[in-house]
């Protein structure tokens, strides 16, 4: 069965195998050996998320006002009085950027510092200039609370509400996942699942040089991925080289590995415990996957291979070179 229009076998079954790939009780490793790398990372992530937009549970809902009261906290106890301008290998902080004090609401176009946060609101101030008609400075305080911060969100980071004009669109959505989709998703915000590449610039180039067919209408896999931060966020990249995007309060559920270098690059503790998709060329160099197996060799006491999970996925396949090696975490 094609989810997608005319576009090439190999697409359509990496987009199939996440959008298939039930969520397992037990932690796994999933090698996805194939001989076309340039698309794979990203239709692989492709179906993931749609069949995240099918779960009504797969969003940032119920962990928004947590998400923004660790970032106030990490700013107010940390990064405004840090000495070390934001290096957290001197710092030893466990962060790997600056915490926010900005913050900025959907329905206005003023930005509020950080003053306080309690596990029960945050506080933000805004100062008003003096004019003509109010001839003394102001300043405005809000108080932020759980079950009122759907509109809050930190300056540059995704909002996690978007109006009916930046949602992601139900007809196109609604195609791919055969009428699964779960209409809530397409407005909130998702960062369960993330995607590990070695430069944003350089992965966000080549997803958007790909372009499918969907409903008979052409779509770069860049706006599929909704990749453009005006748009409902369902997608978290982190940077294998820099960590940008990649915090200790972040808990993702779901991981995507461009290629080994990225995976070999990156610190595992943040990935433990979560399905983690690693894309290996069937091309690459003997040496590079070496150094993969090796890995899990030296490791071998905390792998196994689930040969009936393997040999299931492996049957769904008729590409040639493409396949699939899944690994329990003990």
């Amino acid at each position: 069965m094609n989810y997608l229009d005319n576009n090439t076998s190999i697409d359509n079954e990496l987009f199939i195998l996440g959008f298939n790939w039930e969520e397992q009780s037990r932690n796994q490793t999933i090698l996805i050996n194939t001989p076309q790398m340039k698309s794979a990372a990203g239709m692989i992530t492709l179906g993931l998320m749609c069949r995240d937009l099918c779960d009504p549970k797969k969003n940032d809902r119920a962990e928004h006002f947590n998400e923004l009261y660790s970032n106030a906290v990490a700013y107010l106890n940390q990064c405004k009085n840090c000495n070390f301008a934001c290096n957290p290998d001197l710092a030893e902080c466990g962060r790997t950027s600056k915490a926010k004090n900005e913050l900025k609401n959907t329905k206005e176009s003023k930005v509020y510092r950080l003053e306080s946060a309690s596990s029960r609101e945050i506080c933000v101030s805004y100062s008003n200039k003096a004019t003509k008609k109010t001839p003394f400075p102001s300043t405005t305080v809000r108080k932020i609370q759980q079950n009122y911060s759907e509109n809050w969100h930190f300056k540059e980071q995704s909002q996690l509400l978007f109006d009916f004009d930046n949602a992601l669109s139900y007809e196109l959505y609604n195609k791919l996942t055969k009428g699964k989709v779960c209409s809530d998703n397409l407005t909130f915000s998702y960062s369960g699942l993330v995607y590990i590449g070695c430069n944003k610039m350089a992965s966000e180039r080549l997803i958007d040089s790909i372009s499918l067919k969907v409903n008979d209408k052409e779509y770069s896999l860049y706006n599929l991925l909704a990749l453009n931060k005006l748009v409902t966020a369902r997608l978290r990249y982190i940077s294998a080289l820099t960590l940008k995007g990649l915090d200790g309060h972040i808990k993702p559920k779901t991981a995507v590995f461009e290629d080994i270098y990225s995976f070999k690059l990156i610190d595992h503790n943040f990935f433990q415990n979560i399905p983690k998709f690693i894309i290996v060329n069937s091309e690459e160099s003997d040496q590079k996957l070496e150094s993969l197996y090796d890995y899990y060799s030296t490791n071998r006491q905390w792998f196994s291979i689930n040969e009936e999970l393997t040999k299931s996925k492996n049957s769904q396949l008729t590409t040639k070179g493409l396949s699939v090696l899944v690994l329990n975490e003990t």
